[in-house]
């Protein structure tokens, strides 16, 4: 089916998502027992031109192992080009946080086992800037990447520059506490708070984070 796709059209890349893209024992609880040998073979009949996304070791991976990266590399038959769901926050859980943090975890040498690195954003598209600055940041300064400094100076770039600052303040009750620990006379100030500048579409997706308007959907599978 890929390669008669890939026929058929001029795109300059394709990528094509294995059913199990990630060893993470989610995806046979939900699709059926992995084939034996189903990477190897997919990698061996497949174009080596067509890249194949992977999630790592979890469908929600907190860090990508090098040894890992080789390893599904070599069952693949080319370097996997990572899916990283982070901040994407779809979820049953994940959709009870803004998850607004720098990306941590993402070396830059993870460009030596990979053969590109695409991002999940989260369901509100302007809060999702401010992490996804950061990523870049990580594979150009390597070592000298400090992503509490990185999430700081996002924040500076929020349109409106107190929304910026009061993101900054509220991060933890975001991102660590989240709304079902939120109590809800404070819910109700940051709301108001975040009301004010009704201008700025990032404090906007904050309010309708905060009055439930970011429903899980039940026919997402990864939690």
């Amino acid at each position: 089916v890929i390669h008669r796709l890939a026929d058929a059209n001029t795109a300059k890349q394709i990528i094509m998502c294995p059913t199990y893209y990630s060893y993470d024992p989610i995806l046979s609880k939900v699709f059926g027992k992995m084939p034996e040998n189903y990477l190897e073979e997919l990698g061996r009949l497949l174009d080596p031109k067509i890249d194949c996304f992977w999630t790592g070791p979890k469908v929600c991976s907190q860090e990508f192992p090098t040894a890992h990266l080789q390893e599904v590399a070599e069952q693949l038959g080319r370097k996997p080009f990572l899916w990283d769901n982070y901040p994407v926050n779809d979820g049953a859980v994940n959709s009870r946080y803004l998850r607004l943090r720098a990306f941590t975890n993402r070396p830059a040498s993870l460009q030596q086992w990979t053969s590109g690195h695409a991002v999940n954003p989260m369901n509100q598209p302007w809060l999702s800037r401010i992490p996804l600055q950061s990523l870049p940041q990580s594979y150009a300064k390597g070592n000298s990447y400090q992503p509490d400094a990185a999430f700081a100076k996002a924040c500076t770039t929020v349109d409106t520059e107190e929304v910026g600052k009061y993101l900054l303040e509220d991060l933890s009750l975001f991102q660590d506490q989240g709304l079902d620990q939120i109590a809800p006379q404070l819910r109700e100030d940051l709301i108001s708070k975040y009301q004010a500048f009704s201008q700025c579409p990032y404090a906007r997706e904050v309010v309708a984070w905060l009055k439930e308007q970011y429903k899980f959907d039940p026919a997402c599978l990864t939690e």
